[in-house]
C-alpha cells in the first residue's frame, strides 16, 4: 500500500512538471501581399505559397502578417520584400522558441493571347489601327505584333500597348497594297487573326504650291507625296461649302499641274486620288485665284537681288488699260511693317520709287486701283517679293 501511494504521488508530480514545461510554438495565422489582396495563399506547416497573375511584378511587395504566440517576427510585417525569390521569416515565441517560415511566390502560367478583331479592317499605309483581344500582357516588353502577307512573310509593326486587351499599331508607309493577316507574339505564345486587314495606297499629301496668288488661266503646280501614275488624280478647290473639281493637266515626279480656269476667289486646295477615293488631309493649302480678264501684275521688269531706299520699281501690267482707274497704289508689307506708295501708270507699265524711310527686310507686294469719282476700286495680291 505504501509503495502504491508513493507511485501515485510521483506520477502526479511528473504530470504537473510536464504541463509546466509545455512549449507554445509561434506561428503565422494569416499572410497577405497588400498589392494582391484576395489571391490564393496556402499555408502548410512552415511553408507558405502565394499564387499571383502571370506577369506580376514581385521585386517589391508589401506584406501584412498576422501571427500567434509570437513576440517578434524578422523581417517585420509591412516591410516591402523581394519575392522574386523565396523569403524567410523568423518567428520568436514568448519563451524564446524560434520557427522559420519559407514564403514562395509563384506566377500563374502565361495565358494564350487572343485576337478578337481589328478595329478597322481597311486602312492605308502610314496610318494607325488597333488590335483588340486579350492576354497581351501589361508591359510592351516581349510583345511583337506583325503583318503577315499571303506568302507568310512577316513585317514588324511599330506599336503601343494600350492595355492587355488593345495594341495600337502603325502600318509602315512602305507597306504594299494588299490583304494581310495580323500575328501577335507575346513572349513564346502566338495568336493569328482570323480576319484580314486590307492596306491601301497612302492618301496624297501636299507639300507646297507653286503660287499663293494666281490668275485663273495660269498653271498651278502642286508638289507633294504619294502621287502614283497608276492612279487617276484630280484637284479639289474648296470655297465655303462648295467644292470644284479640276482635272490634272500634267504630271512629273511628285508634281501635279492644274489650271483653275473659271474659278475666282479664295480656295482651299486638296488632291483627290480618284481611283482610291482618297483625299489629301490637313494641313490644307490656300490659294487666291484672280480673274484673268481683270488687272493683274505678275512680273517686275529688270528685278534686282537687293534694292535700296528710293530705288525705282517698274512692273509689267495686264489689263490695266481696261480698268476705269485714275489712281494706283502699291502696298509693300511684311509681318512688321506696311508702306503705301502711289504709282504712275504709262504705256502698260506701272512704276514707283521705294520710300526713303523703308526699313530693311523682305516685302510682299499688293496693288489697289481706284477712282473715287465713280466709286471704282479693285485690289489684288501677288507672289512678288523684294528684299531691301
Amino acid at each position: 500500500m505504501k509503495h502504491t501511494l508513493k507511485f501515485l504521488i510521483t506520477l502526479l508530480l511528473f504530470s504537473c512538471s510536464q504541463e509546466t514545461d509545455l512549449i507554445i510554438v509561434p506561428s503565422i495565422s494569416s499572410f497577405t501581399l497588400q498589392e494582391f489582396q484576395g489571391r490564393i495563399v496556402e499555408i502548410k506547416g512552415n511553408q507558405i505559397t502565394v499564387t499571383l497573375p502571370y506577369g506580376a511584378l514581385t521585386k517589391s511587395l508589401n506584406t501584412k502578417i498576422e501571427t500567434q504566440n509570437t513576440v517578434e517576427i524578422i523581417p517585420r510585417s509591412g516591410i516591402p520584400q523581394d519575392f522574386s525569390k523565396p523569403v524567410y521569416y523568423t518567428l520568436v515565441g514568448e519563451n524564446g522558441t524560434k520557427i522559420i517560415y519559407k514564403v514562395k511566390v509563384i506566377l500563374e502560367p502565361q495565358p494564350i493571347p487572343i485576337i478578337s478583331h481589328i478595329e478597322k479592317d481597311t486602312t492605308e499605309a502610314g496610318l494607325k489601327n488597333i488590335i483588340h483581344g486579350k492576354n497581351f500582357g501589361n508591359y510592351a516588353y516581349g510583345v511583337y505584333p506583325k503583318l503577315m502577307n499571303s506568302q507568310g512573310e512577316l513585317t514588324e509593326l511599330p506599336f503601343k500597348l494600350l492595355d492587355s486587351t488593345k495594341i495600337e499599331i502603325l502600318v509602315p508607309i512602305s507597306t504594299k497594297v494588299g490583304n494581310y493577316g495580323i500575328k501577335v507574339k507575346v513572349n513564346t505564345l502566338e495568336a493569328v487573326s482570323t480576319n484580314t486587314l486590307y492596306v491601301g495606297y497612302p492618301s496624297p499629301q501636299i507639300a507646297s504650291l507653286s503660287h499663293k496668288n494666281i490668275l485663273s488661266n495660269d498653271t498651278l503646280w502642286i508638289t507633294g507625296k504619294y502621287f502614283d501614275p497608276t492612279y487617276a488624280y484630280s484637284v479639289l478647290f474648296k470655297k465655303m461649302n462648295t467644292t470644284f473639281e479640276k482635272p490634272i493637266v500634267s504630271y512629273k515626279n511628285n508634281q501635279l499641274a492644274v489650271i483653275p480656269n473659271d474659278l475666282v476667289g479664295l480656295f482651299e486646295v486638296f488632291i483627290s486620288n480618284v481611283s482610291e477615293r482618297k483625299i489629301s488631309k490637313l494641313p490644307s493649302f490656300i490659294i487666291h485665284v484672280f480673274d484673268q480678264n481683270k488687272p493683274y501684275i505678275s512680273k517686275i521688269i529688270s528685278p534686282k537681288d537687293v534694292y535700296r531706299n528710293g530705288d525705282n520699281l517698274l512692273f509689267d501690267t495686264q489689263n490695266f488699260d481696261k480698268a476705269p482707274a485714275r489712281f494706283y497704289q502699291v502696298i509693300l508689307k511684311n509681318s512688321q511693317k506696311k508702306y503705301t506708295q502711289n504709282g504712275l501708270f504709262s504705256n502698260g507699265k506701272l512704276s514707283i520709287n521705294l520710300p526713303e524711310n523703308i526699313e530693311k527686310g523682305t516685302y510682299g507686294i499688293a496693288f489697289i486701283l481706284f477712282d473715287p469719282q465713280i466709286a471704282y476700286t479693285y485690289s489684288f495680291e501677288t507672289d512678288l517679293v523684294i528684299k531691301l
